[in-house]
C-alpha cells in the first residue's frame, strides 16, 4: 500500500480537518489551518519572547507545539510566515541580540554570557556569533559595534511592537 494513502487514512481517522483537491499530479490534500491553534502559538511566542524563555535549553518548536496543542509543523509554519525564518534561526537571533547587549553594556566574562543567553558552551557561542555577525564576541566587545544589527531582527521587533510587546 502506498505510504501516502496510509498516512491520509490515518490523518482522516484522527478527526483533524482535511481538504482534498485534485492537482496536476493527482489527489492533493491540505490540512486546514486551525485559527485557534495559530492564536495559541502567537500568544505563547509573545510570552516566550517577552520573558526571554528562548535562553532555555529545552525550547524547541516541538515544546511550543505541545503547550499549544498544535503540531510542530504548524509552529514552524507560523514562525516562517511571521518572521521569514526557521524556528532555530529565530531562537539564535534573539540569543545573539541579548549577547550583543550584554557584551556592550557589561564586563561579564564571555563564557558566562554564552551560558546566560542559552548556549551550551563558549565555542558554540563564538561560532554562532561569528557566523551571524562576522565578528567574534571579544572583537565585538572591543570595537563596540552596537550600530550593526542582524537584518532579520527588524521583522521580529516590528512583530513585537504590533502585538503590544515591550521592546527589550
Amino acid at each position: 500500500m502506498d505510504l501516502r494513502l496510509l498516512y491520509l487514512r490515518r490523518l482522516a481517522n484522527s478527526g483533524k480537518r482535511i481538504e482534498f483537491r485534485f492537482g496536476m499530479s493527482g489527489l492533493v490534500w491540505e490540512r486546514k489551518r486551525n485559527s485557534e491553534a495559530e492564536e495559541a502559538i502567537k500568544q505563547l511566542l509573545k510570552e516566550w519572547i517577552e520573558l526571554k524563555q528562548y535562553c532555555g535549553n529545552d525550547v524547541s518548536a516541538a515544546s511550543i507545539a505541545q503547550k499549544t496543542g498544535a503540531t510542530k509543523e504548524e509552529v514552524n509554519a507560523f514562525v516562517w510566515k511571521t518572521f521569514d525564518m526557521k524556528f532555530p534561526t529565530l531562537r539564535k537571533v534573539l540569543r545573539i541580540e541579548d549577547a550583543k547587549k550584554l557584551l556592550s553594556e557589561t564586563d561579564i566574562p564571555i563564557s558566562n554570557i554564552s551560558k546566560m543567553v542559552g548556549f551550551n558552551d563558549k565555542s558554540d557561542f563564538r561560532k554562532q556569533f561569528r557566523e551571524m555577525l562576522g565578528y567574534t564576541p571579544s572583537e565585538w566587545r572591543v570595537s563596540g559595534k552596537e550600530q550593526n544589527r542582524y537584518p532579520r531582527l527588524g521583522r521580529i521587533l516590528n512583530w513585537m511592537n504590533n502585538t503590544g510587546l515591550k521592546k527589550t
